[in-house]
């Protein structure tokens, strides 16, 4: 019997077989836990790289971005991330660039002292070469901080904490935080992960933490993330599956909404807020042409069905208007 499953899972996609796999490890006690050693020793995807570092570095420059262009943050602004992932580069960012207090807020602690440590020293290492180039808004002052704090040998959460950095693990929709306190939401990466009722309680919460003039600054990968690791699927390849099949693929521990631009608008809307920039990116027709999109999808346009990755940004709305 062994050899038959193990046939049988050699003949299916890798996406297939890492839906199951996933999909097994969520019905267990400590699934987090277990799937992150299963990230850890199988697909090596924990540690803090130098390229998803100065990815990272990105995202935060187009968060400072939208700051600048749709908001005049007050001294002592503070902001949220949704989404603290497995390495926290956004909120030490936004802290270094001048945010009083950062919040990261996930449901799931999902990095350890390994990747903090990491992700400090790979700040250090590069405020001596093109981290201000990169972060034009970081203040020399901060970064003096940071390596007063790496020096200190202290715990990576208490350095963290020197900066006024605070990760947070809990359910965003109840942040705990008092209301009208934040000035820039930020995540990246994240909305796609969350269910679209769920996402808009979410928003609901963070319209009451909200400050007069905060901004909303979001990146949400629209494509298949199971194409990221299995080349011989596009990244359009899970608008092919119903509801029904759907569901059997898609698994907790890396849930994908399938929400297309327009849907994430009309949240964020619902939710009281105000969307006053986004940003779409297409992948190829050819290969979007490649797939036959499911019942479920044939309504939209082209252009949302085709839509990879989205930046969106939104203020909260008059609650008078």
């Amino acid at each position: 019997m062994p050899g038959r499953i193990a046939c049988y899972t050699r003949s299916m996609p890798s996406y297939v077989v890492k839906a199951l796999v996933q999909g097994t490890i969520s019905l267990l006690p400590g699934s987090y836990r277990l799937n992150r050693l299963f990230q850890e020793h199988i697909t090596r995807s924990t540690a803090v790289s130098e390229a998803e570092f100065s990815h990272k570095l990105d995202q935060a420059r187009r968060h400072l971005d939208h700051l600048g262009a749709h908001a005049t943050p007050a001294a002592g602004w503070q902001a949220l991330e949704l989404g603290t992932g497995l390495a926290p580069v956004v909120p030490v960012a936004l802290a270094l660039c001048g945010a009083e207090r950062v919040w990261s807020i996930d449901r799931t602690r999902l990095f350890g002292p390994r990747e903090l440590r990491q992700t400090l020293h790979l700040f250090d290492r590069q405020a001596s070469g093109c981290l201000a180039a990169r972060l034009p808004a970081v203040r020399e002052e901060r970064l003096d901080a940071l390596r007063s704090v790496l020096r200190a040998g202290a715990t990576p959460d208490a350095l963290a904490e020197q900066l006024g950095v605070h990760f947070l693990t809990r359910d965003a929709r109840a942040t705990g935080l008092p209301s009208g306190t934040i000035d820039v939401f930020a995540s990246n990466n994240t909305l796609e992960h969350i269910p679209a009722r769920t996402l808009h309680q979410l928003l609901v919460e963070f319209r009451r933490v909200a400050r007069p003039g905060a901004i909303s600054s979001h990146f949400v990968d629209m494509s298949d993330h199971y194409a990221h690791g299995d080349p011989s699927i596009t990244p359009y390849n899970y608008l092919r599956f119903g509801p029904a099949m759907w569901r059997l693929l898609n698994n907790p521990l890396q849930y994908q909404n399938r929400l297309r631009p327009r849907d994430y608008q009309a949240i964020h809307q619902a939710a009281g807020w105000d969307v006053v920039a986004r940003e779409v990116s297409d992948g190829p027709l050819a290969q979007f042409r490649t797939i036959r999109v499911a019942r479920r999808f044939q309504s939209y346009p082209e252009a949302e069905l085709r839509a990879l990755t989205l930046w969106l940004v939104a203020r909260p709305a008059d609650r008078a208007s």
